[in-house]
This record gives C-alpha cells, sequence and structure tokens, in this order.
C-alpha cells in the first residue's frame, strides 16, 4: 500500500515536471543547421546570429559613411516643373 501510493506521488511530481511546450526551430534555424559542417556544429547558433548581426551593422555604418561623404548636396530632391505649372502659379 505504502509502495502504491508512493508510486503515484512520483508519478504526479514527474507529470508535472515533464514540459509540455515543444519547441520548434524557425526556417533560418535550420538554414543556419544545414549550412554549418559538421566539425563546427558545436558553435552555437546564438553565436552565429550575432555575427551577422555584426555584419549587418558594419554594412550600415559603411553606406552611412559613404553617403555623408556623398554630400547633402546631391541627395536633395528637386523636382522638376514643365512650362505650363510654372505660368498657372
Amino acid at each position: 500500500m505504502f509502495n502504491e501510493a508512493k508510486k503515484r506521488n512520483i508519478e504526479k511530481i514527474e507529470k508535472e515536471i515533464t514540459p509540455t511546450f515543444s519547441p520548434r526551430l524557425n526556417p533560418r534555424s535550420r538554414d543556419i543547421d544545414r549550412q554549418i559542417p559538421n566539425e563546427e556544429k558545436q558553435t552555437k547558433r546564438t553565436d552565429i546570429i550575432y555575427g551577422y548581426a555584426e555584419k549587418y551593422s558594419k554594412h550600415k555604418e559603411d553606406l552611412k559613411q559613404f553617403y555623408g561623404q556623398k554630400g547633402k548636396e546631391d541627395l536633395l530632391f528637386e523636382p522638376k516643373l514643365n512650362d505650363k505649372s510654372i505660368k498657372m502659379a
């Protein structure tokens, strides 16, 4: 009798502890897993994603510097007006 009660108690605890959530990998994570060679699988996926983020932020900074050097005059919008609209004003 004691063993049955203890067994039920253990089963109840195990049922409470067992997670009901089963995580799913998104497609981007699966693509990253496919690209990594087997010997490099020990690298964490988050480290790889942070590496991509660093590359992206460096690329953004490079673009900002490029367009900053280009000058603001080249980037201004100047609409072209036709002769009829000038005469109407």
